[in-house]
């Protein structure tokens, strides 16, 4: 049985409330588009969660008290497992289905530093001396589906090194697909889908929006997940030079009106084939 303080009450509620308002807004703008945009737009909004998140973990070690006393453990953060409350047998265990290598560089990771006096030790030593990786000082989880990686243990010196972008480490690969069927959330709480009991209090909302866009995404076809991020940054481009002769309120929009650039594009070109290949003769 959970416990809750009066004063974490209010905390709830905004919680709920945020998380709620942002999923109905991410719902309203992706229900016109075609699956494939979709998927897109869901990875780069969950992308974007991911980052606000891995920044309000390293800035909140600063706040006043915030070492005394965090009330929740650093594992719950994604709940993995949950047992039942009255015989302790486990009804979920989303088990690590391999090791794998991530690179500080090119992957999302997110940790949380608890002891500000910590952290300039970790930024001195790592500055110096570089990221260095001990099996046995480091433990993370990599969600699969969604995306990213949490680090449990050896925080302050991998949140420099996450910074800095510098540094690669193992971690086990948690099967997302196990807790999108026995996990639900309202912003607020984690609970066990099947009996809608409470796992344990969610630490931000934005976890939560994270998680909900993951179940989403893996919903899709694997078909429909690949594209060529070249064209997906020429897009970026296009978008930008579009939106300032006329704005396009969904995704759709904008790919339709570059199909039909794209395609006058190639008639332009036939069109200077056949005049070269006339001015030949």
């Amino acid at each position: 049985m959970i416990k809750v303080k009066r004063s974490s009450i209010y905390t709830e509620v905004k919680n709920r409330k945020s998380y709620n308002e942002v999923m109905q807004n991410i719902k309203n703008i992706i229900s016109n588009d075609a699956a494939a945009d979709t998927v897109i737009i869901l990875d780069f909004i969950m992308k974007m969660f991911i980052k606000e998140v891995q920044s309000l973990f390293f800035t909140d070690v600063f706040k006043k008290n915030y070492f005394v006393n965090q009330g929740f453990d650093q594992d719950e953060i994604i709940p993995i497992s949950y047992s039942d409350p009255y015989y302790g047998t486990p009804l979920f265990i989303a088990d690590s289905k391999k090791r794998v290598s991530i690179d500080f560089k090119s992957d999302l990771v997110v940790t949380y530093p608890w002891k500000p006096y910590s952290i300039p030790l970790a930024i001195l030593h790592v500055c110096k001396n570089g990221y260095r990786y001990r099996k046995a000082e480091i433990s993370a989880k990599n969600y699969d589906l969604l995306k990213f990686t949490i680090i449990n243990h050896g925080r302050h010196h991998s949140m420099v090194g996450i910074i800095k972008g510098k540094g690669v480490i193992e971690a086990d690969q948690i099967d997302c697909s196990i807790l999108f069927k026995e996990l639900e959330t309202d912003g607020a709480y984690w609970y066990y889908q099947k009996t809608g009991a409470k796992i344990s209090r969610v630490v931000d909302f934005r976890l939560s929006v994270i998680f909900t866009l993951g179940k989403m995404r893996s919903q899709f076809p694997v078909e429909n997940t690949q594209y060529d991020p070249h064209l997906y940054s020429e897009l970026a481009e296009t978008y930008l030079s579009l939106c300032k002769k006329e704005p396009f309120h969904t995704f759709s929009e904008l790919r339709q009106e570059i199909r039909r650039l794209e395609a006058e594009k190639e008639m332009l070109k036939i069109q200077l084939s056949n005049y070269t290949n006339k001015s030949e003769y």
